[in-house]
């Protein structure tokens, strides 16, 4: 149990301590996670409540998902969140996957929120929980915005691939 002494300062410090060591260890452990997520169903499938992408029109993800932090950008054994000019199927399933992983991280850092305040007096713990848990939300919310697009995007492409191997098979 953490002093009941604690200044907000020194409470704060504790506090950026303990979710950026969890951060970079949930980092790491989500770059080493098999990408075998099956994003057809629960937890990855859209719920009824998204409304296929309503919800997050209302909340103008489109305007402000390109301006939160991508760790990809700085490290560079990531996979990059941003589709290249030169994609196929395979990648388009590569960043499918990555969202599902991102997701899941990002829902792990606030479900670790109640632990953090282990090691602050809880008058500092809850409030500071509750805005981590509040700044982790528009990365999942930018996850479920885009997966839906990405797989409408597989999907037209593997049916082109699919087409354009057909038509070279009849030229034979």
């Amino acid at each position: 149990m953490p002093e009941e002494g604690l200044t907000f300062f020194a409470s704060l410090i504790r506090y950026v301590i303990a979710i950026s060591t969890t951060g970079v260890v949930t980092l790491f452990l989500g770059m080493l996670v098999p990408r075998k997520c099956n994003y057809r169903v629960f937890p990855f499938k859209p719920c009824a409540f998204e409304a296929q992408g309503r919800l997050y029109f209302k909340l103008r993800v489109h305007k402000w998902k390109d301006h939160i932090p991508d760790a990809s950008k700085t490290i560079t054994r990531m996979t990059r969140k941003a589709i290249q000019k030169e994609v196929d199927a395979q990648g388009l399933e590569r960043l499918i996957q990555e969202t599902c992983i991102a997701e899941i991280s990002h829902f792990l850092l606030i479900a670790l929120c109640p632990v953090y305040c282990l090691f602050v007096p809880i008058q500092y713990g809850i409030p500071f929980s509750i805005l981590y848990a509040l700044g982790n939300l528009p990365f999942i919310i930018t996850q479920r915005y885009n997966r839906p697009r990405l797989i409408l995007a597989k999907e037209k492409l593997e049916k082109r691939e699919k087409r354009k191997a057909q038509r070279e098979g009849a030229k034979k």
